[in-house]
């Protein structure tokens, strides 16, 4: 799978595990929303104290939904 770089403030972004404000500037959706999908879709991982992002798993999200399309 090919590493996508995404902006945030015009710096890039190119990790694997994403804040929330990385993780809603990926998704082009508000904080509040984001957290919502993000935990619905199993994404949210606890390291210590800090609430982190698997983009992995968002990114497997939309490939399925986009396998998903493609068969109809």
């Amino acid at each position: 799978m090919e590493q996508t770089t995404f902006y945030q403030n015009s710096t890039p972004i190119n990790k694997r595990m994403l804040s929330i404000h990385e993780a809603s500037a990926y998704l082009g959706v508000g904080r509040n929303s984001a957290y919502k999908f993000l935990e619905s879709i199993g994404a949210k991982q606890r390291i210590g104290r800090r609430v982190l992002y698997d983009k992995s798993v968002i990114d497997q999200y939309f490939d399925k939904q986009k396998e998903g399309e493609n068969h109809d």
